[in-house]
């Protein structure tokens, strides 16, 4: 099991690292190309972060871990529409 654990914490980190990013993304992107960006690194560090926490631990349950992603969504709405209302 340590083996396991040793092999799959880089990647886990590594989604880590993405989700802070895609995050980051959304609530500073200016345009719609960069907050599309944005959102395709919180995914892709979601199916990550996921992929590590079911190789890790196999009784993980994935959907309490789901809530995440409409909470990371949400919050770089929020971001996109704030910068809508200061720029009018």
């Amino acid at each position: 099991m340590q083996a396991e654990l040793a092999t799959w914490r880089p990647l886990w980190d590594f989604a880590a690292v993405l989700f802070a990013l895609g995050i980051a993304g959304g609530l500073s992107s200016r345009d719609r190309a960069s907050w599309w960006v944005s959102q395709g690194v919180l995914l892709l560090s979601v199916l990550i972060g996921f992929a590590a926490a079911q190789a890790t631990h196999t009784g993980v349950d994935l959907f309490s871990l789901g809530i995440w992603v409409p909470i990371a969504w949400g919050l770089t709405v929020l971001g996109t529409l704030r910068r809508r209302v200061h720029r009018n």
